[in-house]
């Protein structure tokens, strides 16, 4: 396992929800050490269900790095995910709480990577267009950053 410190910044995206729902992007910073990640994450979706959609998420957990070879590193993650959706109407702001998993893959030499991950939430802001008070939210996400 790799032992070293990293820092990364990247970018992320749930490509599932282009086609129903809009463009969306986030930013993430990541820092890792031994064998533990914390990343603190924002997020803009424009026009989700109609009302921008915006969060501020900590993402926090465990990670495990086997050696693959000299040229590529390989590294698997899983955590909650804790945080705050904010809404443009009222009540604007709400509570997320999920789990995470996926895998990354890293080029060695220049620290850029690609991280595949799926997430599900539980969040408090479905009462803007149903009946439910809170709803679970299977996700996709595609990342693509720089690891220091």
């Amino acid at each position: 396992m790799n032992s070293q410190t990293y820092r990364s910044f990247s970018l992320v995206h749930s490509p599932g929800s282009i086609d129903n729902d809009g463009y969306s992007v986030g930013l993430q910073f990541e820092y890792e050490v031994e064998w533990i990640y914390v990343s603190p994450e924002i997020y803009l979706f424009p026009d989700l269900n109609d009302y921008t959609y915006f969060h501020t998420m900590l993402r926090l957990g465990v990670k495990y790095e086997p050696h693959i070879s000299n040229t590529v590193s390989l590294k698997y993650h899983a955590g909650p995910r804790l945080g705050f959706i904010f809404r443009e109407t009222a009540p604007c702001v709400y509570v997320n709480l999920g789990l995470e998993t996926g895998i990354q893959l890293t080029h060695s030499y220049t620290g850029w990577f690609i991280r595949g991950s799926v997430s599900n939430d539980w969040r408090t802001d479905s009462k803007l267009w149903g009946n439910d008070p809170t709803q679970s939210v299977a996700s996709g996400w595609l990342t693509i950053g720089k690891r220091f």
